[in-house]
């Protein structure tokens, strides 16, 4: 069962979620030969101030103030996607 962590920058819709889970799980199904029930998908979403390139964080490089004051907040929790109703 191929499990599949993806790591992106808050902010995406729901709509934008849901569409890159169904294509990630449509390429692990063509790639692997698996089924898509097998296929199950972490999403963890990074705050601006929990993701850097360069030693700048991403709220530095946007001149984003308000990333400063969420900075001690914690991480958001994973969200567990589920396909067809089954969980890891």
């Amino acid at each position: 069962m191929p499990i599949i962590e993806i790591h992106m920058a808050r902010g995406r819709t729901v709509t934008q979620k849901r569409e890159l889970v169904a294509g990630v799980t449509d390429a692990v199904v063509a790639a692997l030969g698996v089924r898509a029930d097998q296929v199950r998908i972490l999403i963890d979403e990074l705050a601006p101030e929990h993701f850097a390139v360069s030693g700048k964080t991403t709220g530095q490089r946007l001149g984003n103030t308000e990333a400063l004051a969420g900075a001690c907040e914690p991480a958001s929790a994973n969200s567990i996607v589920q396909n067809e109703g089954s969980l890891l």
